[in-house]
C-alpha cells in the first residue's frame, strides 16, 4: 500500500490540473493588471478565452455526434472492403473458368488436327463420323473458342 500512495497522489494531481484548464479566461482589471481565471469577473469587463494547446475536445453532443459519424464511416469502410473482397472472388472465379475453357478449347483443337477419324455419339448412342467439311468447321470453331477464352 505505501508504494501505491505516490501513484494515487500523482494521478489525482494530474486530474486536478486537467480540470483547472477546463475554461481559462484572460481579462484585465481597471488598474491594467492581467488576470487568468476559470471564472469570468462579475463586472462588465472584456474577457477573451485562452487557447490551450493539445486540449481534448469537451464531451457532449458534439463528441457524441462525432462518435456517430466515426461509427458510420467505419461501417462504410467495412462495407467497401466486403464489396471489394466479393469483387476479387468473382474475378478469381471468372479467371479460373476462363482458364479451364481455354485449356479445353486448345485440347479440342489439338484433337481435331491430330486425330485420324473423329466421331461423336448421337442421341441413339450410334457413332457419327465427321467428314472433311464438318471437321474443318469444327477446327474453325475451336480456333474461335481459343480466341474468345485465351485472352
Amino acid at each position: 500500500m505505501p508504494r501505491l500512495l505516490p501513484v494515487i497522489v500523482l494521478l489525482l494531481l494530474s486530474l486536478a490540473t486537467a480540470a483547472a484548464h477546463a475554461g481559462i479566461v484572460k481579462w484585465t482589471d481597471a488598474q491594467g493588471n492581467v488576470h487568468y481565471t476559470d471564472q469570468p469577473p462579475s463586472s462588465a469587463v472584456k474577457t477573451e478565452p485562452v487557447a490551450i494547446p493539445n486540449r481534448p475536445a469537451p464531451l457532449g453532443a458534439s463528441a457524441d455526434k462525432s462518435l456517430a459519424e466515426q461509427e458510420m464511416e467505419f461501417r462504410q469502410r467495412q462495407i467497401k472492403k466486403e464489396e471489394e473482397a466479393a469483387k476479387r472472388r468473382r474475378q478469381q472465379k471468372t479467371a479460373k473458368i476462363r482458364k479451364q475453357n481455354c485449356e479445353r478449347s486448345r485440347t479440342n483443337l489439338y484433337t481435331l488436327q491430330s486425330t485420324g477419324r473423329l466421331f461423336h455419339t448421337n442421341a441413339k448412342g450410334e457413332r457419327v463420323y465427321l467428314d472433311k467439311a464438318a471437321r474443318q468447321t469444327a477446327i474453325e470453331q475451336a480456333k474461335k473458342d481459343i480466341d474468345a477464352w485465351c485472352k
